[in-house]
């Protein structure tokens, strides 16, 4: 199992989950994300992966045969399975779903939909999400390719029509 690979997944998925805003997607991007930051402080790194792999594989094939009930259970599990490796991480893994929750909505939000949307479907705060953001720059750096002229024509835009 290539650890590494989990930001690449999570990033794909909250794409997905972007466009279809379901609870599935999302929680299975969080969990991924999750997994890869924690996989970044486990020693031993072949024994985090054997430890989750089974559900891993037992997840696709869950949603192989669109069994949804069996898939949250065990995406549960697989939180259950995280923290079982060892119990310094119950705390870490807590904060660590947390700040996945809050960055995969600015992910979500940097796709179009609305910061009250983005918290919505995450289960965050709107003043959580609205704060990371903040940080983040996103805004200006939407801003930034457009010229004061091209705002002022698409805001008189907005009053004309």
């Amino acid at each position: 199992m290539n650890v590494g690979a989990f930001k690449e997944i999570s990033d794909h998925t909250i794409h997905t989950a972007s466009i279809f805003q379901d609870h599935d997607s999302i929680a299975f991007a969080v969990v991924v994300f999750s997994l890869f930051k924690i996989s970044l402080r486990v020693r031993d790194k072949k024994k985090f992966a054997k430890r989750v792999q089974s559900v891993l594989t037992r997840l696709k094939e869950d949603l192989q045969k669109g069994d949804a009930r069996s898939y949250r259970l065990r995406i549960k599990k697989l939180f259950e399975k995280i923290s079982d490796i060892d119990n310094k991480f119950k705390r870490y893994v807590d904060e660590v779903i947390s700040h996945a929750q809050v960055k995969k909505g600015t992910k979500v939000y940097e796709h179009g939909v609305s910061i009250a949307r983005a918290a919505e479907i995450l289960g965050v705060s709107h003043w959580e999400l609205m704060s990371y953001v903040g940080k983040t720059g996103i805004p200006e750096r939407e801003r930034v390719s457009e010229t004061i002229t091209q705002r002022m024509r698409f805001a008189r835009r907005l009053f004309i029509a």
